[in-house]
């Protein structure tokens, strides 16, 4: 018995999309034959499918995309070490495969039934769907994802702005052997390479830092058999602003992650009173007659209850709230406006609180959004509002 792998997923497949697995087995026209499809992830077995030959020639298909996606949701933000201060520690950053925020792993193993008789695993395949989206035909989307060593379509040079850090991913390499490592240094001139800055990581190969030069760059090194290969430099520019800024970290159109600072901001409150009815006319035991339009609220100077309330029939004993900021952008560019639009488009959006160092997700609940061409409409701002997630309360009355 043999089974022959006749397609499967492209290398770099999107996990939104449907993943199709074709085989074909020496034993197809055997009565009561069955195809086994086992799905696994980490050699846990996650599903066990069996499907009848398929068409004429009697394939065995099945999209494992369903599948796929729920294991790519098990993702969690554990957030970014940003450098705020200068380091010149010359060290390695040796990539993991196992980098499961914006790709999963899965195994399928083939097998086939015939009758009671089930002989599983004759040909298996390791495959990996990435978490991002290459659909839009306005952008750089569209490029496959083995083509951008830093998985981002901002534009470059990367703007930001003094004290707000610049966030961005990079590829993992598929190489997990100890002599090949990607080596990710901050450069400001006139220091050298040597005195660059290791850049440390958080989760997802994640990258952060704070720029503290006028026309500093980033370089990415591989590291083959100890030879240095500089793969990509990108310059930092930096930009200004009267107003306080405020940066938004976000998941991109590769499932990894970018940073868009905002130079102004607008606190807004969205809130929800808790209140009843009651009768305006309140029983007053110090006055005469008792029955009164006024509400006692104090004594005065002398201990003598003062009434000055009137008519309070509508009563707000309590005020659920939640904390909104309405921001605005610099004047963009159209490669950076397009670029936005996966920040509009984005499941996972947090507000960087630079002084405290801290992530507070928060939704885009509004935006000026819509595309705009630096040829035709000359200048242009993004304006969007976003909600903070933590509900607030007031005090009870």
């Amino acid at each position: 018995m043999a089974i022959t792998i006749i397609q499967e997923p492209a290398e770099y497949a999107s996990a939104h999309d449907a993943l199709w697995h074709v085989v074909e087995s020496d034993n197809k026209d055997v009565a009561g034959f069955q195809y086994i499809f086992d799905i696994y992830k980490d050699n846990v077995l996650l599903t066990r499918v069996k499907n009848s030959p398929y068409s004429v020639f009697k394939y065995g298909i099945l999209n494992v995309g369903n599948i796929v996606r729920s294991t790519i949701n098990q993702e969690r933000f554990t957030g970014i070490y940003i450098h705020h201060e200068y380091n010149p520690t010359f060290n390695y950053f040796t990539n993991s495969a196992k980098t499961e925020v914006y790709f999963t792993e899965y195994d399928v193993r083939f097998g086939e039934s015939t009758g009671t008789t089930i002989f599983p695993d004759i040909a298996s395949g390791t495959y990996r769907a990435y978490n991002n989206y290459k659909t839009s035909r306005w952008s750089r989307q569209n490029s496959d994802i083995s083509g951008n060593v830093f998985l981002t379509n901002r534009p470059r040079p990367f703007n930001y702005y003094k004290g707000h850090p610049i966030i961005f991913s990079v590829y993992p390499l598929l190489n997990e052997e100890e002599d090949n490592a990607i080596q990710l240094f901050y450069v400001n001139p006139p220091d050298n390479l040597l005195n660059g800055e290791i850049l440390s990581y958080g989760n997802l190969n994640t990258f952060g830092l704070v720029p503290t030069g006028t026309n500093s760059y980033i370089e990415m090194y591989e590291n083959v058999d100890f030879d240095e290969i500089l793969i990509e430099r990108i310059y930092l520019k930096q930009k200004c602003s009267k107003y306080k800024c405020h940066t938004l970290v976000f998941m991109n159109a590769y499932g990894g992650y970018d940073s868009a600072t905002f130079i102004h901001g607008k606190l807004l409150m969205d809130n929800d009173k808790k209140k009843f009815e009651q009768s305006k006319w309140q029983i007053n035991p110090y006055l005469d007659p008792f029955i009164t339009d006024k509400v006692t609220w104090f004594k005065d100077e002398v201990g003598v209850f003062q009434s000055i309330v009137y008519n309070e029939g509508n009563k707000v004993y309590a005020n659920t709230y939640k904390e909104k900021m309405e921001l605005t952008s610099d004047l963009l560019s159209t490669e950076e406006y397009l670029w936005l639009g996966e920040l509009i488009n984005s499941t996972r959006v947090y507000y960087y609180d630079v002084d405290k160092r801290e992530y507070y997700p928060v939704t885009i609940t509004n935006n000026n959004y819509e595309y705009k061409n630096s040829f035709t409409n000359k200048s242009e701002t993004l304006t969007i509002t976003i909600e903070f997630g933590t509900t607030q309360n007031s005090q009870y009355k």
